[in-house]
């Protein structure tokens, strides 16, 4: 035995490599919150709200959001030959558009209210 953790559950240590774990944890995800998780996390609501709400930990919420992260396209699934396509007018839309979602990725903060 090795102590008790903060919600009081006994701690042990294995004698070959020192390693701690708590017998019987009962900590799982079931599928369900998993996929309303990610929906969250498609709709970028910050990642201490999500621990708030869904009841789960920073870490396990960390491991879970890199592996969606990891399977996320290197081209966000681009359609080039869509954009191959369009004509100039349309390609400005697009343009505008982007321009529009750097503006908020690159910190500009948009005025509004006092501030």
């Amino acid at each position: 035995m090795y102590g008790h953790t903060h919600h009081r559950k006994q701690r042990y240590r294995r004698k070959d490599c020192q390693r701690q774990f708590v017998s019987r944890n009962d900590h799982w995800i079931d599928e369900r919150t998993r996929t309303y998780i990610e929906q969250l996390l498609r709709e970028r609501i910050s990642l201490r709200a999500i621990c708030r709400a869904m009841q789960v930990s920073m870490t396990w919420l960390m491991n879970f959001a890199a592996s969606i992260w990891e399977q996320t396209p290197a081209d966000l699934g681009v359609n080039y030959e869509l954009l191959d396509n369009l004509t100039e007018e349309e390609l400005r839309g697009v343009e505008l558009e982007l321009d529009e979602m750097w503006s908020l990725w690159s910190g500009n903060k948009i005025s509004g209210g006092s501030g």
